[in-house]
């Protein structure tokens, strides 16, 4: 393709851009009345006649057909192709800058993809830029309502390409008409848009160009939120020309300050916003021409189309203000007024007068309004007097009837018990077919109803019949079944005379749980707080241990481990316990202790809290239990970190076949144990089989926490994108590893250490190929974290200090370099043999660093140390132990270029 015909597509791309948000019997008029080059009114017109009723929408574009492939290839020519890891099935739609494929994954055919190709055309110009641009910004993205970036890369001859969640639907205003949806559907249905916006908000990413056919809607009614070509990044220093922006606008939609390439915020995406509902409620755009045109109220503009209110006539405007400064100041603002006006409450678009608001708060609250009149009336014709009733009983009286009654509660609550666990097992009486006899899942239903239908008027013995099932429900990850048992006892609870305390506290630790599988850590720790004010009088101490050990739980799961330990330790102490624990709290507190201690890396001391936890746990349970199957992890975990490898790989295995052989859904538990496994395997050298595992515990783990999609959970792309980089895929590990410091970033202040281990990643993988600039980003972002290196464990800090040391060296400073990697170095003098791949990669670049200081002999010495890592841990076949052997071969000890 010619350079000519390369800018006449990239003209007549603009223009079909345009002429799409006209409707569509009007397209060919318009493009008569324009003044064009006869080759570029030509390509325009096969654009659209290409559009003409085929409406194919994908999470890219939504065009169809027109122009051709790079060199002149035909549709579908690519079928059957490899493009990283997707199989390229058929085209479904094409721009002037770039064509989108349907696509599955070679691996899993059932996980369909849109993969989105840059035209040859877009490679020559600037297309190329604003294509890594839209990448590296959906990267940052992950929310329902926003098609997400999944996969990227670059082709074999050198085309880069993006795979996207696959969107089938229909532009928003054209599915509302389609489903003759009324004003209030209307504006629901746009408030998924908003959510989308303030979430790219949230992750510093500007839209720039919304307008109806960038919001799709599927089958299902569900919001998606395309094309991010034009989006900004606002921590992005890079400016374009006012050219630029105006080629790239779409004028009908685009906000003043657009037209003038003044500064631009968030508040270009609220007018966008503000036009999308406009569309949705006129039936057409905001403006039809120029800039300069004013807009219209909604209800004047088509008195004849979805009858607006003066309401919303005055929020739709005031998000289409002039003034940047008189719209809303956030997305969430915007919706928020919508809310209030679908639920007829005052805005802060319009306050309506006196009377308007009077006459609202009554239809809104005329119940509560009517029974508050009565209720007042009541007591102004009643008697303002009460008889107070002195207690005349005996204390000593008092406390030894209590105590008889509490004597009496416990029996019959033990009879009770009994009589309950016989109803449930009374099904397993001899006599019956072996075939007919229910499995654990059925004998498990049938409690759980015996339990909510039970007759028994003891509040107590109930509560301890659905505590009974919670705690299975929970083993067996059914969170949503044991949230709903955990109220019934706080209900039960209430009503309680006696013993409300600790049936309180109970269930308010098992509801802690839930919270800490949500990850809610925070909402975890308040009810465990209650807990233990609950049961600080003296109630229930067996309870109180139980509570303590699972708030360290939580401390862990935050990677807190200073405070685990802490919270630990006095139980370990029978004196300061003063009650002596039971085999399951011994086992818990051995296992907490072990992972407290590894997590602050000393992880010798770990190993025996381990065997000892797994040793109590085979006395009581036997050899094949799912408390044995999480024991045997556990130690799987220290044994990987120690370096001994094969024993860790046969306990992980064994703890995964125990799990499929007791579980019957997925478990959060399993999926931890495979992410165990592949960071096992990832430690080994074994890096394609460590993706595999990873990707088989992440996704059962998303799926326990009702993540529909694996690729919406963080931490699949975080343990994903450290395993990539390990394995030097450095442009796999840039994709996954932004994705998940993104969704990161939006968490709580307790994902700052993994949040911070992300972007030092990113800091060594940009600096060690070369890419400065985008390297000291990624370690500045490091540093506005805040997440301090002090008391992390040495294996987390040393990526830290090597991430420092990368970029100096990138930036030509080796002897900063040298200075910023000595504490790494330091470090890793600490770490046992699990660690020696990381190890060996940090001395392949103290060797670089001493190459560039002109110190061949050190580099030498650098690069023998690392080949002794990896001999002594028996890692003879990593990928380093070629690499770091080239290079202690070559003359100058620089052959087999070590892995940045």
């Amino acid at each position: 393709m010619q350079q000519k015909e390369i800018e006449q597509w990239k003209v007549a791309d603009a223009l079909f851009d345009r002429l799409l948000e006209l409707p569509e019997p009007g397209r060919a008029e318009a493009l008569a009345q324009l003044s064009l080059d006869a080759d570029v009114h030509a390509r325009v017109k096969r654009l659209l006649d290409a559009d003409q009723g085929t409406r194919t929408l994908s999470g890219a574009a939504d065009v169809a057909a027109a122009i051709p492939v790079s060199v002149g290839e035909t549709r579908d020519v690519l079928a059957g192709r490899r493009i990283g890891r997707w199989t390229i099935e058929s085209e479904i739609g094409r721009g002037g800058m770039s064509v989108v494929y349907r696509a599955h994954a070679t691996e899993a055919p059932d996980r369909i993809a849109a993969i989105k190709l840059l035209t040859l055309g877009a490679l020559a110009g600037p297309g190329a830029e604003r294509f890594r641009r839209e990448q590296a910004i959906l990267a940052r993205l992950n929310h329902p309502h926003i098609a997400t970036l999944i996969d990227a890369g670059i082709a074999e001859d050198g085309t880069p390409w993006i795979a996207m969640v696959l969107v089938d639907g229909q532009r928003i205003d054209l599915w509302s008409e389609q489903h003759d949806l009324d004003i209030g559907a209307r504006v629901r249905l746009f408030l998924d848009v908003c959510a989308a916006v303030a979430h790219a908000h949230r992750s510093l990413v500007v839209h720039r160009d919304l307008k109806p056919s960038n919001v799709l809607v599927d089958g299902e009614g569900h919001v998606r939120l395309l094309d991010f070509g034009i989006a900004r990044l606002l921590d992005d220093t890079a400016r374009e020309t006012t050219a630029t922006h105006w080629r790239a606008l779409s004028p009908m939609y685009a906000a003043p300050e657009q037209f003038t390439g003044t500064a631009q915020s968030t508040l270009v995406d609220i007018f966008g916003l503000g036009a999308v509902l406009y569309v949705l409620l006129t039936g057409m755009p905001p403006r039809t021409q120029g800039a300069q045109n004013p807009i219209l109220a909604p209800s004047k503009a088509a008195p004849g189309a979805c009858s607006a209110s003066a309401d919303l006539d005055a929020i739709v405007m005031k998000a289409l203000s002039e003034d940047p400064a008189d719209r809303y100041a956030t997305a969430n603002a915007f919706s928020d007024d919508l809310q209030h006006w679908l639920t007829g409450q005052p805005i802060i678009a319009r306050r309506p007068p006196l009377h308007e608001r009077v006459a609202r708060h009554l239809r809104r609250h005329w119940l509560t309004t009517a029974l508050s009149v009565a209720v007042l009336a009541s007591l102004m014709g009643g008697s303002m007097a009460a008889l107070q009733q002195a207690r005349q009983a005996n204390a000593q009286t008092e406390r030894a009837v209590a105590a008889r009654a509490e004597a009496l509660d416990s029996l019959s609550r033990a009879n009770a018990l009994r009589d309950y666990l016989l109803g449930i097992f009374e099904t397993q009486a001899p006599g019956k077919p072996r075939n007919e006899l229910p499995t654990t899942t059925e004998l498990l239903d049938e409690g759980e109803h015996l339990a909510l239908g039970s007759t028994f008027d003891n509040a107590g013995v109930r509560a301890d019949m659905l505590d009974a099932i919670t705690q299975i429900r929970l083993a067996r990850s059914d969170t949503n079944r044991a949230s709903a048992l955990i109220e019934r006892s706080l209900a039960l609870a209430n009503k309680m005379e006696t013993g409300a305390a600790a049936v309180r506290a109970r269930a308010l630790m098992r509801r802690s749980t839930v919270k800490r599988i949500g990850r809610e850590f925070e909402l975890a720790l308040t009810d465990l707080r209650e807990a233990s004010t609950l049961l600080a009088g003296g109630a229930g101490q067996t309870l109180a241990i139980d509570v303590k050990l699972a708030v360290a739980d939580m401390h862990l799961a935050q990677r807190q481990f200073e405070l685990a330990l802490e919270t630990l330790l006095p139980l370990s102490d029978p004196i300061d316990t003063r009650v002596a624990l039971s085999p399951n709290q011994r086992s818990s507190l051995y296992g907490s202790m072990a992972i407290a201690l590894s997590g602050l890396g000393r992880v010798r001391e770990s190993i025996p809290y381990r065997e000892r936890a797994l040793e109590e746990i085979r006395q009581r349970y036997g050899m094949r239990h799912f408390r044995v199957a999480v024991a045997l992890a556990n130690v799987a975990v220290g044994n990987r970190q120690i370096g001994a490898f094969d024993a860790a790989d046969h306990q992980a295995r064994e703890a995964l076949a125990i799990y499929d052989e007791v579980l019957d859904g997925p478990s959060e538990y399993r999926g931890s144990a495979r992410v165990g496994l592949g960071l096992l395997e990832a430690a080994r050298g074994r890096f394609d089989e460590a993706i595999t595992e990873l990707d088989l515990g992440n996704t059962e783990i998303a799926a326990v926490r009702g993540i529909a999609r694996v690729e919406d959970y963080d931490f699949f792309h975080w343990n994903r994108g450290i395993v990539l980089a390990q394995a030097g895929r450095r442009d796999e590990a840039i994709v996954a590893l932004t994705r998940a410091e993104a969704s990161l970033a939006q968490r709580p202040a307790a994902y700052a250490m993994p949040d911070a281990t992300a972007a030092a990643w990113l800091a060594i993988l940009n600096c060690g190929q070369g890419n400065f600039v985008q390297g000291e980003t990624w370690r500045d972002r490091m540093h506005a974290i805040g997440f301090e290196t002090k008391g992390m464990a040495a294996s987390d800090s040393a990526v830290h200090f090597e991430a420092e040391a990368r970029c100096a060296l990138a930036a030509g400073d080796a002897a900063l370099a040298q200075r910023e990697l000595t504490p790494a170095l330091a470090s890793d003098a600490t770490l046992e043999l699990g660690f020696a791949a990381d190890t060996a990669r940090r001395q392949c670049l103290a060797a670089q660093i001493s190459r560039a200081m002109g110190d061949n002999d050190a580099a030498k010495k650098h690069t023998q140390l690392g080949l002794a890592q990896l001999r002594k841990a028996g890692l003879s076949a990593h990928p380093l132990q070629a690499e770091l052997a080239a290079a202690v071969q070559s003359p100058d000890g620089d052959g087999g270029a070590p892995r940045k």
